[in-house]
């Protein structure tokens, strides 16, 4: 529990007829266990998320990543000039984060923002996979040491293990599915599975620096992100 932890506000009239203000219902949940962490509110604001946040840190303790819809609350919205040409995404200049954004941030709580509002109603199961104990993988890459490709191999086998990789899917992973800046790793599933943003722990980023130096080294031509002498 507390890898990846859905964060949404549904607006509903939950009290029907029987009068009353209106009511927002905060939710945080467990995408292992499905756990619920709730609350009724009187509005959506950024001082009611944040209680609840503060509240869900204190009780169940600090979650690897929080994933939502791109609410304002989330992120700062690009305001739009008066001729309303705006800049492309890639040249415009980063926005300083909203309060929840910056609370995340001090936390070191990893932000996946949804593609649409929508997918933040999905349970989240994933596809249940064979799943191989902790302590034989941590042998396996203690055995990479001193291999040819030490740090591809350390690397390799730990994405692998981590983010339930198949040998088809981690063959095909490119370098902009490996997003070291947001800690993020876009895992593209292959045979109908369904594809997700997966956050990257430090060791996992630790790893893929050293195989990225080890890879420039190389010089290959492509966006393969693992490649062979």
């Amino acid at each position: 529990m507390g890898e990846l932890v859905q964060w949404d506000t549904s607006e509903h009239a939950w009290l029907e007829e029987r009068g009353g203000p209106p009511l927002y219902l905060i939710s945080m949940i467990d995408d292992a266990s499905s756990r619920i962490y709730a609350r009724f509110v009187l509005s959506d604001s950024t001082e009611e998320n944040m209680r609840l946040l503060w509240r869900y840190v204190e009780q169940h303790g600090r979650p690897v990543s929080f994933y939502t819809d791109k609410a304002s609350l989330f992120q700062t919205a690009p305001k739009t000039p008066r001729d309303g040409k705006a800049l492309p995404r890639d040249e415009r200049d980063p926005f300083p984060p909203t309060q929840i954004g910056r609370a995340l941030r001090e936390l070191d709580i990893v932000w996946i923002p949804a593609h649409s509002p929508q997918e933040t109603l999905v349970s989240g199961r994933r596809q249940q996979r064979t799943q191989v104990p902790h302590q034989p993988v941590e042998k396996l890459i203690e055995a990479a040491k001193g291999s040819r490709n030490e740090a591809r191999d350390r690397c390799l086998l730990l994405l692998m293990f981590r983010h339930g990789f198949r040998v088809s899917e981690v063959c095909g992973l490119k370098l902009d599915q490996v997003d070291t800046e947001s800690r993020v790793l876009h895992v593209a599933r292959l045979k109908r599975g369904l594809s997700t943003t997966q956050p990257l722990r430090s060791d996992e980023l630790r790893a893929i620096g050293a195989w990225l130096k080890e890879r420039a080294r190389m010089k290959p031509s492509g966006k393969t992100f693992f490649v062979c002498q």
